[in-house]
Protein backbone atom coordinates (compact mmCIF):
# COMPACT_ATOMS: atom_id res chain seq x y z
CA UNK A 1 0.00 0.00 0.00
CA UNK A 2 1.31 3.67 -1.40
CA UNK A 3 1.33 6.13 1.57
CA UNK A 4 0.61 9.72 0.18
CA UNK A 5 2.38 12.90 1.62
CA UNK A 6 0.26 15.69 0.38
CA UNK A 7 1.72 15.78 -2.99
CA UNK A 8 -0.81 15.83 -5.59
CA UNK A 9 1.41 14.10 -8.27
CA UNK A 10 -0.42 11.28 -9.72
CA UNK A 11 1.37 8.60 -11.59
CA UNK A 12 -0.48 6.41 -14.54
CA UNK A 13 -1.25 3.60 -12.79
CA UNK A 14 -1.74 5.32 -9.40
CA UNK A 15 -4.80 6.01 -6.92
CA UNK A 16 -4.85 8.82 -4.52
CA UNK A 17 -7.78 8.33 -1.95
CA UNK A 18 -8.30 11.20 0.71
CA UNK A 19 -10.04 10.60 3.65
CA UNK A 20 -12.10 13.15 5.19
CA UNK A 21 -14.15 13.30 8.29
CA UNK A 22 -17.28 14.99 7.82
CA UNK A 23 -17.61 16.51 11.90
CA UNK A 24 -14.52 18.57 10.58
CA UNK A 25 -16.24 22.30 10.66
CA UNK A 26 -13.24 23.77 9.48
CA UNK A 27 -15.21 22.51 6.16
CA UNK A 28 -17.82 24.69 6.74
CA UNK A 29 -15.61 27.83 6.12
CA UNK A 30 -15.15 26.17 2.52
CA UNK A 31 -19.33 25.97 1.72
CA UNK A 32 -18.21 29.72 -0.50
CA UNK A 33 -16.61 27.29 -3.17
CA UNK A 34 -20.10 25.74 -3.95
CA UNK A 35 -21.44 26.08 -7.10
CA UNK A 36 -25.24 27.19 -7.19
CA UNK A 37 -26.28 24.01 -8.06
CA UNK A 38 -24.75 22.70 -5.05
CA UNK A 39 -26.03 25.21 -3.01
CA UNK A 40 -29.82 24.66 -4.22
CA UNK A 41 -29.55 20.82 -3.69
CA UNK A 42 -28.29 20.99 0.03
CA UNK A 43 -31.14 23.56 0.63
CA UNK A 44 -33.67 20.80 -0.79
CA UNK A 45 -32.43 18.04 1.17
CA UNK A 46 -35.00 16.83 3.82
CA UNK A 47 -32.92 17.54 7.53
CA UNK A 48 -30.37 20.00 8.00
CA UNK A 49 -27.94 17.40 9.10
CA UNK A 50 -28.23 15.94 5.80
CA UNK A 51 -27.83 19.29 3.93
CA UNK A 52 -24.59 19.85 5.88
CA UNK A 53 -22.94 16.44 5.10
CA UNK A 54 -23.58 17.33 1.84
CA UNK A 55 -22.51 20.84 1.71
CA UNK A 56 -19.34 19.72 3.62
CA UNK A 57 -18.42 16.53 1.09
CA UNK A 58 -18.91 18.91 -2.00
CA UNK A 59 -16.32 21.42 -0.83
CA UNK A 60 -13.68 18.98 0.87
CA UNK A 61 -14.39 17.92 -2.93
CA UNK A 62 -13.82 20.78 -4.52
CA UNK A 63 -10.81 21.92 -2.32
CA UNK A 64 -9.31 18.72 -3.17
CA UNK A 65 -9.80 18.67 -7.10
CA UNK A 66 -8.63 22.14 -6.86
CA UNK A 67 -5.24 20.97 -5.43
CA UNK A 68 -4.87 18.77 -8.49
CA UNK A 69 -5.86 20.90 -10.96
CA UNK A 70 -4.25 23.70 -9.65
CA UNK A 71 -7.04 25.77 -9.49
CA UNK A 72 -9.43 27.78 -6.66
CA UNK A 73 -12.35 25.37 -5.29
CA UNK A 74 -14.82 27.89 -6.56
CA UNK A 75 -13.88 27.79 -10.58
CA UNK A 76 -14.10 23.98 -10.66
CA UNK A 77 -15.80 23.04 -13.12
CA UNK A 78 -18.00 19.84 -12.67
CA UNK A 79 -19.92 18.00 -15.45
CA UNK A 80 -22.16 15.10 -14.97
CA UNK A 81 -22.38 11.57 -16.87
CA UNK A 82 -26.03 10.19 -18.36
CA UNK A 83 -26.74 9.03 -14.42
CA UNK A 84 -25.30 11.84 -12.57
CA UNK A 85 -21.86 11.00 -12.31
CA UNK A 86 -19.44 14.05 -11.94
CA UNK A 87 -16.45 14.76 -13.68
CA UNK A 88 -14.15 16.88 -15.09
CA UNK A 89 -14.03 18.33 -18.33
CA UNK A 90 -10.48 17.10 -18.62
CA UNK A 91 -10.34 13.86 -19.44
CA UNK A 92 -6.89 13.19 -17.88
CA UNK A 93 -7.95 12.91 -14.20
CA UNK A 94 -10.78 10.79 -12.95
CA UNK A 95 -12.42 11.16 -9.64
CA UNK A 96 -15.19 9.28 -7.63
CA UNK A 97 -16.58 10.49 -4.48
CA UNK A 98 -18.28 8.05 -1.87
CA UNK A 99 -19.54 9.17 1.96
CA UNK A 100 -21.55 7.06 4.77
CA UNK A 101 -22.29 8.78 8.18
CA UNK A 102 -19.23 10.52 9.80
CA UNK A 103 -16.56 9.80 6.83
CA UNK A 104 -16.25 10.39 3.32
CA UNK A 105 -13.81 9.25 1.02
CA UNK A 106 -12.17 10.44 -2.58
CA UNK A 107 -10.27 8.87 -5.19
CA UNK A 108 -8.42 10.22 -7.67
CA UNK A 109 -6.92 8.39 -10.64
CA UNK A 110 -5.52 8.71 -14.86
CA UNK A 111 -8.35 5.96 -15.28
CA UNK A 112 -12.09 5.83 -14.65
CA UNK A 113 -12.07 4.98 -10.90
CA UNK A 114 -15.22 3.98 -8.11
CA UNK A 115 -14.99 4.20 -4.43
CA UNK A 116 -17.05 2.90 -1.68
CA UNK A 117 -17.21 3.34 1.98
CA UNK A 118 -19.99 1.87 4.21
CA UNK A 119 -20.14 2.02 7.69
CA UNK A 120 -20.66 -1.51 9.45
CA UNK A 121 -22.85 -0.43 12.14
CA UNK A 122 -25.13 1.63 10.40
CA UNK A 123 -28.95 1.06 12.24
CA UNK A 124 -32.01 -0.47 9.55
CA UNK A 125 -29.54 -2.74 7.40
CA UNK A 126 -30.38 -5.95 7.09
CA UNK A 127 -27.43 -7.83 5.78
CA UNK A 128 -29.29 -11.32 4.65
CA UNK A 129 -31.97 -8.98 2.97
CA UNK A 130 -29.54 -6.93 0.81
CA UNK A 131 -27.27 -9.59 0.11
CA UNK A 132 -30.23 -11.48 -1.76
CA UNK A 133 -30.85 -7.93 -3.84
CA UNK A 134 -27.45 -7.57 -4.68
CA UNK A 135 -25.05 -10.80 -4.73
CA UNK A 136 -24.31 -12.85 -7.36
CA UNK A 137 -26.11 -16.90 -6.49
CA UNK A 138 -22.27 -18.07 -5.85
CA UNK A 139 -21.86 -15.21 -3.34
CA UNK A 140 -25.51 -15.87 -1.60
CA UNK A 141 -23.85 -19.83 -0.81
CA UNK A 142 -20.56 -18.79 0.17
CA UNK A 143 -22.57 -16.28 2.57
CA UNK A 144 -24.75 -19.14 4.24
CA UNK A 145 -21.64 -21.22 4.55
CA UNK A 146 -19.79 -19.31 6.63
CA UNK A 147 -20.07 -18.70 10.61
CA UNK A 148 -22.92 -16.52 11.81
CA UNK A 149 -20.89 -13.87 13.44
CA UNK A 150 -18.70 -13.58 10.61
CA UNK A 151 -21.63 -12.82 7.56
CA UNK A 152 -21.69 -9.06 8.50
CA UNK A 153 -18.25 -9.20 7.57
CA UNK A 154 -18.05 -10.46 4.48
CA UNK A 155 -21.43 -9.04 3.06
CA UNK A 156 -20.11 -5.42 3.76
CA UNK A 157 -16.55 -6.29 1.94
CA UNK A 158 -18.39 -7.56 -0.97
CA UNK A 159 -21.14 -4.79 -1.09
CA UNK A 160 -18.12 -2.21 -0.98
CA UNK A 161 -16.80 -4.03 -3.86
CA UNK A 162 -19.45 -4.05 -6.04
CA UNK A 163 -20.91 -0.50 -5.26
CA UNK A 164 -16.94 0.83 -6.34
CA UNK A 165 -17.04 -1.08 -9.65
CA UNK A 166 -20.91 0.24 -10.31
CA UNK A 167 -19.87 3.86 -9.35
CA UNK A 168 -16.52 3.14 -11.78
CA UNK A 169 -18.64 2.64 -14.66
CA UNK A 170 -20.80 5.44 -13.30
CA UNK A 171 -24.61 3.52 -14.08
CA UNK A 172 -25.46 3.30 -10.62
CA UNK A 173 -29.14 1.43 -10.19
CA UNK A 174 -28.74 0.66 -14.14
CA UNK A 175 -26.50 -2.48 -13.00
CA UNK A 176 -27.65 -5.29 -11.92
CA UNK A 177 -25.15 -6.40 -9.50
CA UNK A 178 -26.25 -9.69 -8.98
CA UNK A 179 -24.73 -10.74 -12.16
CA UNK A 180 -21.49 -8.91 -11.04
CA UNK A 181 -19.27 -11.46 -9.25
CA UNK A 182 -15.35 -11.50 -8.65
CA UNK A 183 -12.28 -13.71 -9.25
CA UNK A 184 -9.58 -13.80 -6.57
CA UNK A 185 -5.99 -12.47 -7.97
CA UNK A 186 -2.77 -11.45 -5.95
CA UNK A 187 -4.00 -8.78 -3.38
CA UNK A 188 -7.35 -8.23 -5.21
CA UNK A 189 -10.26 -9.56 -7.00
CA UNK A 190 -10.96 -8.83 -11.07
CA UNK A 191 -14.53 -7.88 -11.88
CA UNK A 192 -16.12 -10.73 -13.56
CA UNK A 193 -19.39 -8.62 -15.21
CA UNK A 194 -20.79 -10.28 -18.47
CA UNK A 195 -22.77 -7.47 -19.31
CA UNK A 196 -19.41 -5.54 -19.43
CA UNK A 197 -16.72 -8.04 -20.25
CA UNK A 198 -14.63 -5.28 -21.87
CA UNK A 199 -13.80 -2.97 -19.30
CA UNK A 200 -11.19 -4.98 -17.26
CA UNK A 201 -11.81 -3.97 -13.50
CA UNK A 202 -9.79 -4.70 -10.42
CA UNK A 203 -10.89 -4.21 -6.96
CA UNK A 204 -8.97 -4.01 -3.57
CA UNK A 205 -10.37 -3.86 0.24
CA UNK A 206 -8.67 -0.35 1.29
CA UNK A 207 -6.56 -0.89 3.79
CA UNK A 208 -6.55 2.18 6.59
CA UNK A 209 -11.07 3.19 6.58
CA UNK A 210 -11.57 4.58 9.67
CA UNK A 211 -12.69 1.91 12.77
CA UNK A 212 -16.41 0.76 11.94
CA UNK A 213 -16.08 0.77 8.04
CA UNK A 214 -14.90 -1.15 5.06
CA UNK A 215 -13.96 0.76 1.98
CA UNK A 216 -13.31 -0.72 -1.33
CA UNK A 217 -11.37 0.85 -5.17
CA UNK A 218 -11.41 -0.13 -8.66
CA UNK A 219 -9.70 0.74 -11.13
CA UNK A 220 -8.13 -0.43 -14.05
CA UNK A 221 -5.22 -1.47 -12.78
CA UNK A 222 -4.41 -5.07 -10.85
CA UNK A 223 -1.13 -3.87 -9.66
CA UNK A 224 -2.52 -0.37 -8.78
CA UNK A 225 -0.57 1.62 -5.94
CA UNK A 226 -2.77 2.73 -3.44
CA UNK A 227 -2.21 5.06 -1.34
CA UNK A 228 -4.80 6.76 1.31
CA UNK A 229 -4.33 9.95 3.61
CA UNK A 230 -6.16 12.43 5.63
CA UNK A 231 -7.41 15.01 3.68
CA UNK A 232 -7.27 17.43 6.78
CA UNK A 233 -4.44 18.91 6.51
CA UNK A 234 -5.60 20.80 3.11
CA UNK A 235 -8.62 22.39 4.89
CA UNK A 236 -6.44 25.10 6.76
Amino acid sequence: MAELTGSPLLAEADVHVWQIDLADARLDRLAGSLSPDEVDKAARLHTPELAQQYRRCRAALRCILGRYTQQSPDTVVLEYGPYGKPCLPDASLHFNLSHSERYALVALARDPVGVDIEGTGRAGINPAELASLLFHPEELAAMASIAPEHRAAYFYALWTRKEAYSKRLGLGFQLDLCDVSFEATAGGWRVCDPAHSQALAYCRELEGAPDGYLASVCTAHAGAAIGIADAAPWFD
